[in-house]
């Protein structure tokens, strides 16, 4: 037997167990398509049965309540009126409540920036505050530093005036005494000249 033989022989056999797989499949999962149908028809039938019952007990709900509506007498009728007027004015005192909510919450979003703003400028008016004391401070002891220092310029100008004031009578007394130096110088000086002449 030629090879081609074989693999014709070999194609053939893949091909019937394809075929006979294929049919065994198929009568496994075959299906009474009488039976299903007589089934679902049936099914059908006791469904559209059901909603024709329900159908006429909603009519008869609706007949009731058609026969309910036409005893309100025209009293219930205005208070009906009066509600809806009423749902209005709620609608509208909602719509206000909704829009004085929003103004408070821009004006809660408004004074934590103004709370902000204040407690901002009251650090700076802490910090200027004790800038202000340290300059005060700073000032009183300049002008402590200052009396203290007046008061020794005035100590060294008594002292100086006092010197002063000594020098002179000391340039004075110097003066007597090199006038009575020369006074004493020129009579010793008379006297040796007496004594030399003697």
């Amino acid at each position: 037997m030629s090879a081609l033989a074989k693999v014709f022989v070999v194609f053939i056999f893949l091909l019937s167990i394809l075929f006979f797989g294929t049919s065994a499949t198929l009568y496994l999962t075959r299906e009474d398509w009488a039976t299903n149908y007589e089934n679902y028809r049936t099914a059908v039938t006791a469904e559209v049965a059901r909603l024709e019952v329900r159908v006429m007990a909603i009519k008869g709900e609706r007949d009731t309540l058609d026969d309910a509506l036409r005893l309100v007498s025209r009293d219930e009728l205005a208070k009906a009126e009066q509600v809806k007027k009423l749902r209005v004015e709620l609608d509208g005192k909602n719509a206000q409540i909704a829009q004085i909510s929003a103004q408070r919450d821009e004006s809660i979003i408004a004074k934590t920036a103004t709370d902000n703003v204040n407690a901002s400028l009251v650090s700076q008016n802490t910090t200027l505050t004790t800038q202000l004391r340290e300059a005060h401070d700073n000032r009183d002891t300049a002008i402590d530093a200052q009396k203290v220092a007046n008061a020794e310029k005035f100590r060294m100008k008594r002292d100086l005036d006092a010197t002063t004031t000594e020098l002179h009578e000391a340039r004075v007394e110097h003066s007597a005494l090199d006038d009575k130096y020369s006074s004493l110088e020129l009579a010793y000086g008379a006297v040796e000249k007496k004594l030399g002449k003697d």
